[in-house]
């Protein structure tokens, strides 16, 4: 659903960020997981290199626990002790939707699953508790023992009175379609309301009343976000929507939608918490930010207090402080009532990154991306070092791109809405021709999922959706100039352009005027300008000879691919669901070099490579790099007292390997099967004089390929064998 900011902008349809981020979710429910334990299996390293922040949907903390939090992104649930200024991992890969910490220690997520997880241990642990059958909502904004949530079809109305331990069915909603809050009393937890609507994309709300046993009132709200009923005065109950916000002065209603906000520029609430009687916060979609707001005389007035992003759910955490997600941010932070924020996003790393196009290429050391929450990043030194350009878009962050012949030439896709007064300027393209110092709109109508600048700065092509578009005045004066039924993946070439849909794969000779049919198959692409050869990573791994308008394929099942300015070919492929490797080709495809790839995949972001560095975008997360890769590295390359020592290839099941090591450090011994799972076999290492002996028996692994590693704390050496 849109959210239709119809008092400011008559019919304008703007994306709602966090449904953006639900979609985003439920399209990768599903795909391939593939866990690696396999950090020493690859000569080449990894790092991660972030950057910090992301999209924070909600935060979730408890009145008597203010150091604790658990932040919600797109991907994983991160976790915080100590107030903010650190976090880490401790649900990952689970697609949160939702949550509550009912007491200090207690609390439950809600997976992309519909799957309850409970931890008894203030976020440290989890374990499975509930399977839902399509959740819907849950009654997460009032910390308590007591929990509701909805799910199914028709929706039923679930309760916990442990902290999510147990459910019982409470009542089923015949009468609804869906569910899209509810929220019970603290002091009365068999007291709830429930707000839904009757039929999709329906823009009448019916509001039901416990109580009563019965709906009350309605009204007109195409999504509701948030219900509060008022801790000092239960009479007080406010509503956020995507059509304003409604008022209620007693618990049956009915509401009303206020007027004040947006005198004060608050168009779109997202989630209201109460401070005071006649006081809230609130974090606000447009305009981006978090308002406080005090009544006065029965007037509400606000002020926006926070303006650097758009802020998602808050969550009380006692004496004044409170939380707020974001869009693009991370998590901000106030300890004063929601007068004064600031950002703590120290270890985490929540980017949901939604098209092709939100990493640009690497020119020499410097790359690009943008996020969904609008901000472009640029790194200098192959992600060591993140800096913010002088910008902050609304949303939508989608594309991004630099001129491979004018570094100062930028160009990006977001949305963005300024006012002037009450007049409001909306755009979708954006350009810098100073290094992103400046930025100018140059187009409102298209949202882009890729950039392509020839090698003339002038001629930008782009992809947006199922349309190609042109411009020839450097982004100015865009044009469609070739569409097709299905959506185009990504743009790759200099002055001969290629894109490519599922299936097909069409070309330009002309820098994107004109466009023809080139080869019956589809998927991402890269293209080596030096031997002029594109890749396509398909249902297999295909190659187009330009030179010679030949085509065949690489027994390879990619994933992703991309080629460096100087002809270099990477790629991830899979061997079997439970087996990646990274490959790498400085032939054109000839020679094919691979080795297991040592990071965790649950569904593939994509590569992006440069002449002395590749990039990988872990979706959800941010990006890894790897230097090495780029550089002739044998299997046993490295010199010092374990590259000395020898290890068969061929090893007969039952043989006692027997190792002998110089050194003063003990070593480690570690084993990994092909799938880069560690093997627990028996081994003993005994020290003399300079020298340990390692044995190592192998009567307990079944036949087939493992790797060995061993390391002294200076290096590694890695052996592959044989079992038979």
């Amino acid at each position: 659903m849109n959210i239709l900011l119809l008092y400011l902008l008559g019919a304008t349809i703007i994306p709602s960020p966090i449904r953006v981020i639900k979609d985003w979710q439920r399209a990768h429910l599903g795909q391939f997981h593939i866990k690696s334990d396999a950090k020493f299996l690859n000569p080449w390293n990894w790092n991660f290199t972030g950057p910090e922040g992301g999209e924070i949907l909600w935060v979730i903390a408890n009145p008597n626990a203010p150091n604790l939090a658990l932040a919600l992104s797109a991907n994983d649930v991160w976790r915080t002790t100590d107030g903010g200024t650190n976090w880490n991992l401790c649900l990952e890969n689970c697609m949160p939707q939702a949550g509550v910490m009912c007491t200090q220690s207690r609390g439950i997520i809600i997976d992309g699953n519909g799957t309850v997880w409970a931890t008894l241990n203030g976020g440290a642990d989890w374990a499975e508790v509930l399977y839902t059958n399509g959740f819907q909502c849950g009654s997460f904004d009032v910390p308590d023992t007591v929990v509701y949530l909805v799910d199914s079809f028709p929706p039923r109305l679930l309760r916990s009175t442990n902290s999510g331990l147990s459910w019982q069915v409470v009542q089923t909603f015949n009468q609804l379609d869906y569910v899209d809050i509810v929220v019970h009393s603290k002091s009365s937890p068999t007291t709830f309301w429930l707000i839904g609507h009757k039929m999709p994309d329906d823009t009448l709300a019916y509001i039901y009343y416990s109580p009563s046993g019965n709906f009350i009132d309605t009204i007109l709200a195409g999504e509701i976000t948030d219900l509060q009923v008022s801790p000092y005065n239960p009479n007080m109950i406010l509503i956020a929507t995507d059509a304003g916000i409604y008022q209620a002065t007693s618990p049956s209603g009915p509401w009303t939608r206020m007027n004040e906000p947006y005198a004060f520029g608050l168009f779109q609430a997202v989630d209201i918490e109460f401070t005071g009687n006649d006081s809230v916060i609130v974090s606000s979609f447009f305009q981006p930010g978090i308002f406080t707001g005090r009544r006065q005389y029965g007037v509400w007035l606000f002020n926006r207090v926070e303006s650097r992003e758009i802020g998602t759910f808050m969550a009380p955490a006692g004496a004044g402080t409170f939380y707020c997600g974001s869009i693009g941010k991370g998590v901000f932070k106030s300890m004063n009532n929601g007068t004064s924020w600031q950002v703590m996003r120290n270890n985490l790393y929540a980017h949901a990154l939604i098209s092709p196009g939100n990493a640009s290429d690497i020119n020499n050391t410097t790359a690009y991306f943008i996020g969904l929450g609008g901000t472009p990043y640029r790194t200098q030194n192959w992600g060591g070092l993140w800096d913010t350009l002088n910008v902050n878009f609304l949303l939508m962050g989608s594309a991004i791109e630099l001129a491979p012949t004018n570094p100062n030439f930028l160009i990006v896709s977001a949305m963005d809405i300024q006012l002037a007064g009450m007049t409001p300027s909306i755009g979708t393209i954006f350009r810098s021709t100073d290094n992103g110092q400046n930025w100018e709109k140059v187009d409102s109508t298209y949202l882009v999922n890729d950039f392509l600048i020839t090698s003339d700065p002038n001629i930008v092509i782009g992809v947006s959706d199922r349309i190609i578009i042109r411009s020839t005045a450097g982004g100015n004066n865009f044009i469609e100039v070739f569409e097709k039924q299905s959506s185009f993946s990504n743009l790759v070439g200099l002055d001969t352009i290629f894109v490519a849909t599922y299936d097909s794969t069409f070309v330009s000779y002309d820098r994107g005027a004109n466009w023809t049919g080139l080869i019956d198959r589809g998927g991402e692409l890269a293209y080596d300008n030096t031997r002029k050869l594109l890749f396509i990573a398909g249902e297999q791994l295909y190659r187009y000879n330009l030179n010679t308008s030949t085509f065949d394929s690489l027994p390879y099942y990619p994933i992703t691919v991309s080629v460096s300015p100087n002809g270099n070919l990477y790629f991830l492929h899979y061997v079997s669901p439970n087996v990646v490797l990274v490959a790498r080709s400085f032939d054109g495809g000839n020679t094919i070099e691979q080795e297991t790839f040592p990071i965790s995949i649950y569904w593939s972001g994509g590569l992006r490579a440069g002449n002395a560095g590749v990039f990988y975008y872990q979706p959800g997360r941010g990006f890894w790099c790897s230097n090495d890769i780029t550089q002739m590295i044998g299997e046993e390359a490295k010199a010092g007292n374990l590259s000395k020592l020898m290890i068969p290839t061929l090893v007969r099941k039952g043989t006692n390997l027997k190792i002998e090591f110089y050194g003063k450090n003990k070593p480690s011994i570690f084993i990994f099967d092909a799938c880069g799972r560690v093997v627990k076999v028996p081994y003993q290492i005994e020290k003399e004089y300079k020298r340990f002996f390692i044995q190592c028996k192998t009567e307990d692994l079944s036949n087939g390929v493992y790797f060995l590693i061993l390391n002294d704390s200076r290096e590694n050496y890695r052996k592959k064998i044989v079992i038979y």
